[in-house]
C-alpha cells in the first residue's frame, strides 16, 4: 500500500488539469477501474482481464501480479520518474538563470549583440 503523502493547495494549483483530476479520482475513487464500472451497472465483469482477480483501484493501480511480471508497473514507474526528472531540470535551470555571476555568451547572436552594445575602442600604438 502507498504511503500517504499530503499535498499543499499550493503545489496542486501548480498542476496541470490531468493530474489534478487522476489525484481527486483516486483520492474518491471514483476512476473507471472495472469494479466501480460494474457498481455503476455499465460493465458486467469486474475481473482483471490479466489475471481474473477482482480489478478494484488498488490492483489496477499496484497489485496484479501478472502485470507486474510483465513489467508493466515498471514501465509506468520509469514514465513517473522521467516526470520528476523533467520537473526536476525546468526547477534547476530557473536556479541557474538566477544565480548572479559572469554571463556566458552562447550564440553568434549573442556575440552580435554584445560587440553592437559595446564596441571595441581602437587601440593607438
Amino acid at each position: 500500500m502507498a504511503r500517504p503523502r499530503k499535498i499543499c493547495w499550493h503545489e496542486m494549483w501548480r498542476m496541470d488539469g490531468q493530474k489534478i483530476r487522476f489525484l481527486l479520482r483516486s483520492v474518491y475513487n471514483v476512476i473507471h477501474t472495472p469494479t466501480n464500472l460494474t457498481m455503476w451497472k455499465l460493465i458486467e465483469d469486474s475481473s482483471c482481464k490479466l489475471c481474473g482477480k477482482p480489478a478494484n483501484l488498488e490492483h489496477v493501480l499496484s497489485s496484479c501480479r501478472t502485470a507486474l511480471k510483465d513489467g508493466r508497473y515498471k514501465w509506468h514507474h520509469d514514465q513517473v520518474i522521467r516526470e520528476i526528472a523533467a520537473v526536476l531540470d525546468t526547477q534547476r535551470s530557473k536556479e541557474t538563470k538566477t544565480e548572479k555571476g559572469p554571463k556566458f555568451i552562447t550564440s553568434s547572436k549573442e556575440v552580435q549583440s554584445h560587440q553592437e552594445k559595446h564596441p571595441a575602442k581602437p587601440v593607438v600604438f
